[in-house]
């Protein structure tokens, strides 16, 4: 699969541990038409929700993977369309046929083909990976065109690091949305000693504390930490700083040595404390606009229009903190 950024995210399709948390929380979430997963690099959205799917019985998954080049019409138009033919060639025809939808008469020409030609009352989950990558507005009319089709048994599942900007307010949209964040997603201290157990390393009630606490459940860290741990067993202290220095590098590389001087500077102001006014945040942000235009910073510091403020990736906190001197 195709990412947004460097981090290499193949780790967790590698080591990835089923958790039965996180089926329950998606088995919840999937009884709704549509399912946003939000969180940001490295947290398993995509892992977690394959997994899920995998599990189905009777079901068609269409799972779209998208990259920037999804905001032409005509690219974005093939790969829906591909995805399509692998399970129904002949509504793959019909839509290929039509061209991507434009205007609400297009639209509706779409959706009487999706009604006269999908199989009656089977499941289908329609995946879109990486949703944060589309900035078309033509396209996002069309995902919130989507949203409002009542077709039985269809899911819409969105995985992205950042809130949709979908205008989905009508009632019977709201109603019918899920949305599991970073929060859910999340190791627990529970998951995160199963996760050791499950790739055969003993560890401490303390170490797995300690363990908790160093990667704050972000999987990425956790996959990390459990490689070095199991080099090294017998020395904690160091493999959490190797960790820490890993993923400090990384971040360096990937989010931070490419700004200028300036907005340096401004992005560690974030880090001088991880609770600001919404008014201060918005004072700083507003000298760094790009940051909602940056796949890469959005990952880690990114508007969360579910709490009205910002939010800080934890460890991208403490690798700002490290960065004050600069100040």
């Amino acid at each position: 699969m195709q990412h947004s950024t460097k981090l290499n995210e193949s780790l967790l399709a590698t080591n990835y541990m089923p958790r039965s948390r996180i089926n329950k929380i998606l088995e919840q979430a999937t009884r709704y038409k549509m399912v946003y997963v939000i969180a940001g690099a490295g947290y398993g959205k995509t892992q977690a929700v394959h997994q899920y799917i995998e599990q189905q019985q009777d079901t068609i998954v269409r799972w779209i993977q998208l990259t920037e080049n999804d905001n032409v019409n005509s690219r974005f138009w093939e790969n829906v369309t591909y995805s399509i033919s692998l399970d129904n060639k002949e509504l793959a025809r019909k839509l290929r046929e039509i061209g991507f939808p434009e205007t609400l008469a297009q639209f509706k020409q779409f959706a009487d083909i999706l009604k006269n030609t999908e199989p009656p009352s089977t499941k289908r989950f329609i995946v879109f990976d990486d949703f944060h990558l589309i900035n078309s507005n033509q396209i996002l009319i069309f995902a919130e065109r989507y949203t409002e089709l009542q077709i039985p048994g269809l899911c819409i599942i969105i995985l992205s690091r950042k809130k949709p900007e979908i205008n989905a307010v009508s009632s019977v949209t709201k109603k019918n949305i899920s949305i599991i964040t970073e929060d859910e997603l999340r190791f627990t201290d529970d998951e995160i000693a199963d996760f050791f157990k499950w790739r055969n390393i003993s560890a401490s009630t303390n170490n797995l504390t300690r363990f908790s606490e160093a990667t704050k459940g972000w999987a990425l860290a956790v996959q990390m930490l459990s490689l070095i741990v199991k080099r090294m067993p017998n020395n904690v202290d160091f493999a959490i700083d190797t960790m820490k220095q890993n993923i400090f590098n990384l971040l360096e590389t990937e989010v931070f040595n490419d700004f200028t001087e300036d907005i340096k500077k401004k992005i560690v102001q974030f880090s001088l404390t991880s609770n600001l006014p919404l008014m201060l945040w918005n004072e700083i942000s507003n000298d760094i606009l790009f940051i909602s235009h940056n796949p890469q910073l959005t990952s880690f510091v990114w508007y969360d229009n579910f709490i009205n403020n910002y939010r800080i990736h934890p460890l991208y906190l403490e690798f700002l903190q490290s960065k004050q001197d600069i100040l």
